[in-house]
């Protein structure tokens, strides 16, 4: 609109319909945002879902195929051993291999490619030497999962999971095949995850091999590589997350998609989009609906209040415009709102008062226009109502306004003053004057915006001009161009900020750096404890298990042996066997000591001591003053290792022979461990990497992120210090053990058909049946030894003992459901007469003490000479029979 004299702006009600456009625009678009980026956090969410449930899906089948390849070497081994099988007992074996409900049937294939036995009598006697699978093993693989193919026998899909069988010189000695039925795989695959959710496996060529739950597809429908071309991506490595259509379910799909990488398939798992989406769908819309109609009745409510205030400033307005222009406007009268019918008559009565003032100020001007033109600073003059009065020559130059042209005009008008970086307009110094009555300045970064163009920095200040009475009859504007300080003041602001960047710059880069290394090293610690605990459990249940295998055949070797020379070489082996046996125990306590993870850290603090004396002759003197920390694993782990990497730098660099371990609670949340010696010391401030201050920043870093903290207190010739500090585990009650306690195990009927013939009844109890398989060999060349029953487990060992009722229990002490100890301690309880000889890997005291505690006649770690345990099981007899056991005491038993 176009209001008095010309001047273009908007009106107050314009205005005040913008203000609500302004507040309802904007929220409505936040509104919006918020529920679009609702239906993206929801999409998101449920692509995240799936991606970990086909993980996990990936992970399974993995674990099954190893387990597969796991069990096949185990017959492999068996069929291939020194004592031949009879082709009833390979068969037998094959048939009781099959104990996972996915597998069909194992095949033994000679190196021809021949199938010579196998689970299935149909396929013995057909050649596989054409079959992918068995090329693939002939030319050097380990072992393969074949591709999706119709079963000649049945018309169904099938796979198959194939190991090669070598001899120590890699000769091929045969192959054992799996044969998989995918539909099968429930057991081990299925996972419910509601309406519209599945999960899928695809062979490498892009063949769906099993779905959860399962569709009806023919062989041409399964091919998913041509439906979905993203398995292309997924196949070279990458996991993959898009809405796909469903063919099967005529919709579109939700579906994550991610490598098996160890056999080149993919694992998938999704769910149909309108199931996902629809209830956030529909929920949305609702809130939209409620969110819009009470906005709108909102708007329209505002803007009929707003007319009750426009219409009144409208009218204030028009006679403000009257009395700024010299007229004398009629009386108003406002009677709506209290506010304005007090404004109405602030302005009647001002409207008199500016009448009579008028006359004084035009006398008053004649005598200071002189002085006031003569001054170098630019001046401006107004009247009360902020209407110019007076400009000198410096003021018209800077302005860019002649005197005739200013005269009258409000002082906005003339004297344009904005904020020199937000152009934001400075408070009118003219009104501020008039309301304070006194002298102000204005702020820094002002400028002023002269007609015509341009701006100029200035510096000015405003005082009242008072009569003789100190009534105030206008305002007195003094200021000047301060250009050429505001460029010296640039310059000078410039150059602090590039010096101020520059600093800000490089600490946050070294900040960033220094919390980067403290993540870096966090994460390598933890997987390091992550790769030793692996590979120690591979060393104990692989490795071990095969080398006293071995060790076992070859004693019974060197008793069969029919020459001396054959009984060396026999020997020579032997030896090599255990001092492998030795070697890899030894590292895989080293790796990760059992007792650690067993029985706590006190234990594993002694063992770490007696290591460090073995290993580097030091002698570490402990000194613990509490009960049995309780921690959680990770804290566990990383107090030890944390210890050990102290120790051993005590050890590099210390100089001396002995430390001292000292651990106590400090207060009910935290314990505190020092670590000190007497040794040459150092300066923490000045040690470099050679000095192991690169460890102590790790071990400091990796305790700051559980809560704890590391402290140094060391000086050069006085020794060394370290404190940690690290948080304790909140107690819990214990947990019962999954394994039956003593009390808890119903007697169990003895079998009356057990019969005896003179010789010793052995019952085996291990958790590897290679183990087993070499024990029972072993001692089934005694012709005194007869081998009753074998058992996989310590619950299984106490049901058997109390059926067959041994002689002897060769009993392995680390085994599932039921520790070995657990189950001696109930059948000595139940059996006093049965004799038990522990068996373990590890020669720990603490293992040996538990042990006999619980009522074991002897402990043998599984290196010991077989002649050894011959010679205690014969000792135990002779114990029973009361004929004493003398000649034991000779044994190199734990007794």
């Amino acid at each position: 609109m176009t209001g008095p004299q010309g001047k273009k702006g908007k009106s107050i009600q314009s205005r005040l319909v913008m203000l609500l456009l302004l507040i309802l625009i904007p929220v409505v678009a936040i509104q919006a945002y918020i529920y679009y980026g609702d239906y993206q956090a929801r999409r998101a969410l449920e692509f995240q879902a799936n991606l970990e449930v086909a993980r996990a899906i990936a992970k399974t089948f993995e674990s099954f195929v190893q387990d597969v390849i796991h069990h096949e070497l185990l017959i492999g081994l068996a069929i291939t051993s020194p004592q031949p099988m009879a082709s009833e007992d390979i068969t037998r074996l094959l048939i009781s291999s099959t104990r996972y409900a996915a597998v069909r049937d194992f095949t033994w294939l000679n190196p021809k490619g021949d199938a010579v036995y196998s689970g299935n009598p149909a396929v013995v006697g057909n050649s596989y030497s054409e079959r992918s699978f068995f090329r693939d093993v002939a030319n050097g693989r380990e072992w393969t999962v074949g591709e999706l193919v119709i079963s000649k026998a049945t018309g169904k899909p099938v796979f198959g999971i194939s190991r090669g069988i070598r001899d120590e010189k890699g000769t091929l000695l045969g192959v054992v095949v799996a044969i998989i039925i995918p539909e099968n795989l429930d057991v081990r695959l299925a996972v419910e995850r509601g309406k519209g959710g599945g999960h899928a496996l695809v062979d490498s060529k892009g063949m769906l091999v099993y779905r959860y739950p399962a569709i009806n597809s023919t062989w041409e429908e399964r091919n998913w590589l041509t439906q979905y071309p993203e398995y292309e991506d997924v196949f070279k490595g990458q996991e993959v997350t898009k809405t796909v259509y469903a063919a099967f379910e005529k919709d579109n799909r939700l579906v994550s998609f991610t490598p098996v990488s160890s056999i080149g398939w993919a694992a998938t798992a999704g769910k149909s989009e309108g199931e996902v989406m629809q209830p956030i769908l529909i929920s949305m819309a609702k809130s939209a609906l409620l969110f819009l109609s009470v906005s709108f009745a909102a708007f329209f409510i505002a803007l009929a209040v707003s007319r009750k205030i426009t219409n009144p400033v409208t009218e204030l307005s028009a006679h403000a415009l009257a009395l700024g222009h010299g007229e004398r406007p009629r009386q108003i009268n406002l009677d709506d709102i209290l506010e304005f019918q007090n404004l109405a008559e602030a302005f009647n009565a001002m409207a008199e008062k500016v009448q009579a003032r008028e006359t004084a100020l035009r006398e008053s001007e004649k005598r200071w226009a002189v002085t006031l033109a003569s001054i170098g600073d630019a001046v401006i003059a107004t009247d009360t109502g902020g209407r110019i009065t007076f400009l000198n020559k410096v003021a018209e130059l800077l302005t860019g306004w002649s005197m005739a042209d200013a005269a009258g005009k409000p002082v906005q008008e003339v004297f344009r003053i904005v904020n020199e970086h937000t152009q934001a307009i400075v408070e009118d110094p003219v009104s501020k004057v008039i309301q304070t009555g006194m002298i102000v300045g204005l702020a820094n970064h002002t400028v002023l915006l002269r007609k015509g163009g341009g701006e100029i920095p200035i510096d000015d200040s405003g005082a009242p001009i008072r009569d003789e009475d100190g009534r105030i009859l206008g305002v007195v504007l003094t200021f000047r161009d301060i250009t050429e300080r505001k460029r010296a003041e640039e310059s000078l602001r410039q150059a602090n900020e590039g010096l101020e960047r520059r600093v800000h710059e490089r600490t946050a880069e070294l900040q960033e750096r220094a919390d980067q290394l403290g993540r870096l090293s966090s994460q390598l610690t933890m997987a390091e404890q992550r790769e030793r605990k692996r590979l120690a459990q591979i060393l104990h249940d692989g490795l071990q298990q095969y080398l006293l295998a071995a060790k076992m055949q070859v004693g019974g070797l060197i008793e069969q042996a029919p020459d001396a020379a054959l009984k060396q070489a026999s020997a020579e082996v032997e030896d090599l066997l255990s001092e492998s046996l030795r070697v890899s125990r030894s590292l895989a306590a080293e790796l990760c000591p059992p007792i650690l993870h067993e029985a706590g850290l006190l234990s594993g603090l002694e063992w770490l001591s007696r290591w460090k004396y073995e290993k580097h002759g030091l002698k570490v003197q402990l000194a613990i003053q509490m009960d049995a920390p309780v921690l959680t694993e990770d804290v566990k782990v990383l107090l030890f290792e944390s210890i050990r990497e102290l120790l051993l730098n005590v050890v590099k660099h210390a100089k001396t022979q002995s430390a001292r371990v000292k651990l106590f609670q400090q207060d009910e949340r935290s314990l505190q461990i020092i670590v000190s010696d007497n040794g040459v010391g150092f300066d923490p401030a000045s040690a470099g990497v050679n000095d192991g201050s690169y460890g102590l920043f790790s071990i400091r870093e990796r305790l700051s992120l559980i809560g704890g903290r590391l402290d140094v207190d060391s000086s050069p010739g006085k020794g060394a210090r370290f404190t940690l500090t690290a948080p304790l585990a909140i107690k819990k009650p214990l947990e019962s053990m999954p394994c039956a306690q003593p009390d808890e195990i119903d007697p169990i009927d003895v079998d009356p058909l057990i019969k005896s013939d003179g010789k010793i009844r052995i019952l085996l109890s291990d958790d590897h049946a290679v183990m087993r398989e070499g024990l029972a060999r072993l001692l089934g060349q005694e012709t005194d030894f007869e081998v009753v029953g074998q058992a996989s487990d310590g619950q299984e060992a106490v049901e058997l003992a109390g059926k067959l009722l041994p002689d002897v229990i060769l009993m392995d002490i680390s085994m599932p459901r039921m520790s070995g100890i657990d189950a001696t301690r109930v059948i000595h309880q139940r059996h006093p007469d049965i004799r038990i000889i522990g068996l373990s890997l590890y020669e720990e005291e603490e293992r040996a003490k538990a042990m006999l505690d619980a009522g074991a006649v002897f402990y043998l770690t599984k290196s010991d000479p077989p002649a050894d345990l011959k010679a205690a099981i014969r000792s135990c007899m002779r114990e029973k029979s009361g004929a004493g056991t003398e000649n034991a005491e000779s044994l190199p038993l734990k007794i």
